[in-house]
């Protein structure tokens, strides 16, 4: 039997069973443990081909072509102990985020935005408990939720910020909900503390901050490109015509540059958010942040410096709307920001020549073209600061 027939097959038997998150059971039989257990194992075993059979099981079957009773069946089985749901019911919620994990690593982009738009109440609710429980440690199988769904949530987001620039940019909004989301982590959650004579005094960091630090790194790339593309077209248009038809863009590219715009500010923000967390988990430990702790850190703090200044470029030397203090001063406190905090919480070595000319050229204000600044110009500036 070839593979296409077995999925045609076990979809054509699955419509005797009724899905443990219908409002009606009109079906002539009922869905149990061991039928949510088959069906994992039979999407974990798909191939890209059998996208179809994954949508018609988790998202036509399972959640009745994502009706609001089914979302809510799930919502408020979280609301009980686990013990006291019935098992089906408790493994929708695995096999849910199994067929995410599934699209994810399979690259299916269709499938997982769907998934993402449908679920994400659900992960907003999972999380938070976790945030707000008294105990900080959980167990059982809510914890395993709790891991299983962070677990897929990162695979999202990887998935999401891979591909053309173009199409990470069109994901934005999706992937500034996921990564908002895990940022509802606990500080301890970023950096574990680990014993050592006579008090804690180091840090080790922990595999999701690793890998949320990787998917900012290179969500940089798709900034810091779509920001010089900007810049260079604007350029181009300008010296091929006069200064009014420079400004006579069409839609298709407003909307372009808009979207750069407010993204790359949006991602600056999530880039602090995530450095805020490594300082509250360091405290008055930060000298004692191991070397992987102090890199990770850097990396995403080198996002702002390169996307901050970029951004500084293109507002100053190409962008045919005159900018204002209202523009430039929030990108100057950034800036500010960025380099008390790099002389507070990481080593010397990284306040590198190339930052700290950055650096004056974007706090010396009045919005002049930054690339007008000769390295001459810039060490004066430095020597008369000091």
């Amino acid at each position: 039997m070839s593979r296409w027939t077995l999925w045609q097959e076990c979809l054509r038997c699955l419509r005797w069973f009724c899905s443990p998150l219908s409002q009606h059971s009109s079906c002539l039989l009922q869905t149990n443990e061991s039928t949510l257990r088959v069906l994992k194992a039979f999407i974990r075993r798909c191939d890209r081909p059998e996208e179809g059979f994954v949508e018609s099981v988790a998202v036509s079957w399972l959640l009745v072509e994502a009706s609001p009773f089914a979302l809510e069946t799930l919502l408020s089985s979280l609301d009980l102990l686990p013990d006291l749901v019935d098992r089906a019911v408790w493994l929708s919620h695995e096999l849910l985020l199994d067929a995410l994990v599934w699209s994810g690593r399979h690259r299916v982009k269709g499938l997982l935005r769907r998934f993402v738009c449908i679920l994400l109440p659900l992960f907003l609710k999972i999380l938070q408990r976790g945030v707000n429980s008294t105990a900080r440690i959980t167990t059982g199988q809510r914890h395993r939720l709790r891991s299983e769904t962070l677990t897929a949530l990162t695979v999202a987001v990887q998935c999401l910020t891979s591909g053309p620039h173009e199409e990470v940019l069109h994901d934005w909004p999706l992937v500034h909900q996921l990564f908002s989301l895990l940022l509802l982590l606990q500080a301890d959650e970023f950096i574990i503390a680990t014993d050592a004579a006579p008090t804690k005094t180091r840090g080790r960091i922990t595999a999701i901050a690793e890998s949320l630090a990787a998917v900012l790194d290179k969500l940089r790339r798709t900034f810091h490109f779509l920001t010089m593309k900007v810049s260079l077209d604007a350029h181009r248009r300008r010296s091929q015509g006069s200064e009014r038809m420079s400004l006579c863009r069409d839609d298709e590219e407003k909307h372009l540059t808009s979207a750069v715009e407010s993204g790359a500010i949006e991602y600056m923000d999530l880039c602090e958010a995530f450095a805020q967390r490594f300082f509250t988990a360091a405290g008055v430990d930060w000298v004692a942040l191991d070397v992987e702790t102090a890199a990770c850190l850097e990396k995403v703090m080198n996002c702002v410096w390169d996307v901050n200044y970029t951004l500084y470029v293109w507002y100053t030397t190409f962008s045919p709307v005159q900018s204002g203090s209202t523009v430039l001063k929030p990108l100057q406190k950034r800036y500010r920001w960025l380099m008390c905090s790099c002389v507070l919480f990481l080593p010397a070595s990284c306040i590198t020549p190339s930052r700290v000319a950055r650096w004056l050229v974007v706090m010396s204000g009045g919005g002049e073209p930054a690339d007008t600044l000769t390295q001459a110009e810039i060490k004066g500036r430095k020597r008369r600061r000091i």
